[in-house]
């Protein structure tokens, strides 16, 4: 039993660390700071209101209509 466990537990840690996902290399994408690639967010930058992602929307207990706006763009990006 001793033994499997040797040989299991590593076996066992090498294909979830094969499994997981790659994560790429800041310095091999060719992008700079600041600016968005593929699955990528620029820190600086503010967040966008949308108005070309339909009309979709669920009223929320708020006195903010910017607020239900913020609301509504989240629920349409589902």
């Amino acid at each position: 039993m001793n033994r499997l466990a040797w040989v299991a537990i590593p076996a066992l840690f090498l294909c979830v660390a094969a499994c997981s996902p790659k994560r790429a290399d800041p310095a091999q994408s060719g992008s700079k700071h600041g600016e968005m690639g593929h699955g990528q967010a620029a820190v600086d930058a503010p967040p966008v209101l949308y108005n070309n992602l339909g009309n979709y929307s669920y009223r929320i207990t708020t006195a903010s209509p910017e607020a239900q706006r913020w609301f509504d763009q989240g629920l349409r990006h589902e």
